[in-house]
């Protein structure tokens, strides 16, 4: 950990848990371009192979995909603003897409174990989406619960019993809390500082404007608190199809927002998102789902907002505002959840 392999510099540093180098170790015969190559080629099949996975899920769903679906979906997983960075650089979001496709295939299924199993590959690398399982709960899969939870524990023994304790300890005490940016947040996030899409920003904000010597420590417990209200308004009522897609979305959303994460890890909600787009044809907050699916393809960082509103205007005042605070995607992630709770309202019986 902490350093950075040649030709690489600067923080082009490992940063996941130890068992995890294991599976990058059959690259280090090969020279970095041979090695990039492959990765990339590999990267690519996994977004053959996600593609398939959604396709068959949307389909059981009773919605038939033609070619031309197909390929859009692909696209979503290779070629879309969502995973360009991440084929250029190399990075694992589109493995890790496929692993929670593959894990909502499987629980679709009624696999499981695979499901378990794929949801633990994808935490282990990244951890934060092990709150997927939140939803794991909610639907009582509990053999998928065992198997995630197996699965993880296992990794961490495998990767203490390889590489030392020692090692383990230090990625737990040292590398992680380094990841988390924590200081940072405190007085609220700064416009140009890392491009996190998490509720912790706005929630930054607010917290230490209302009360400047307010702990670190009520900034994690308000988001928890935040994304809690939102699963439990999703999570009420999961009778019909639109409702446990609603509740999966909802999940998903919210193990990208709870925790300072990047927009680079989108393709983990890709599913969800092209399941929700192809079988809700109609209904109360449909287009508004649409015009959040829209927004949620716009790529610009606070500083970018920030330098648009210069020219907008009396309107500059309200957006320079809002960019300050908030993320383009959190507020697409916000329109999209909020047009799904529009439609559970307008179609409660009891509502």
């Amino acid at each position: 950990y902490g350093v950075a392999p040649e030709p690489a510099t600067g923080n082009f540093v490992y940063l996941y848990p130890p068992v995890t180098v294991t599976g990058f170790l059959p690259f280090g015969p090969l020279d970095w371009t041979a090695g990039y190559l492959v990765f990339t080629a590999l990267s690519l099949g996994g977004a053959v192979a996600a593609t398939v996975l959604v396709v068959r899920y949307v389909e059981r769903l009773g919605a038939p995909l033609g070619w031309i679906d197909v390929a859009l979906v692909f696209s979503l997983f290779a070629l879309s603003i969502h995973v360009s960075a991440t084929i250029y650089f190399g990075n694992i979001n589109v493995l890790l897409g496929l692993a929670f496709a593959g894990g909502f295939w499987g629980l679709q299924r009624h696999r499981e174990v695979v499901a378990g199993v794929a949801f633990a590959l994808a935490a282990l690398f990244k951890l934060f989406p092990a709150l997927v399982g939140l939803w794991l709960l909610r639907d009582r899969r509990w053999r998928a619960l065992v198997a995630a939870v197996g699965t993880g524990v296992a990794g961490l023994l495998a990767g203490a019993g390889l590489f030392g304790i020692d090692t383990t300890v230090h990625f737990f005490t040292t590398v992680l809390p380094g990841r988390s940016g924590s200081s940072q947040f405190v007085g609220g996030y700064p416009v140009g500082d890392e491009f996190y899409v998490t509720v912790q920003r706005p929630l930054s904000h607010l917290i230490w404007s209302l009360w400047p010597g307010a702990p670190y420590g009520l900034l994690p417990a308000t988001a928890a608190l935040v994304c809690g209200v939102v699963l439990a308004a999703f999570y009420r009522r999961v009778e019909t199809q639109r409702e446990r897609l609603f509740a999966i979305f909802a999940t998903v959303v919210v193990t990208l927002v709870a925790l300072p994460s990047f927009r680079l890890y989108a393709p983990l909600l890709f599913l969800p998102l092209v399941a929700l787009l192809y079988t809700w044809t109609g209904g109360p907050g449909r287009r508004l789902f649409l015009a959040g699916a829209l927004l949620f393809s716009v790529v610009a960082r606070p500083r970018h907002v920030l330098t648009a509103a210069d020219s907008l205007g009396p309107l500059g005042g309200p957006v320079t505002t809002l960019g300050s605070v908030v993320t383009v995607q959190l507020i697409a992630y916000g329109v999209m959840l909020g047009a799904c709770a529009w439609h559970l309202r307008r179609s409660d019986p009891g509502g």
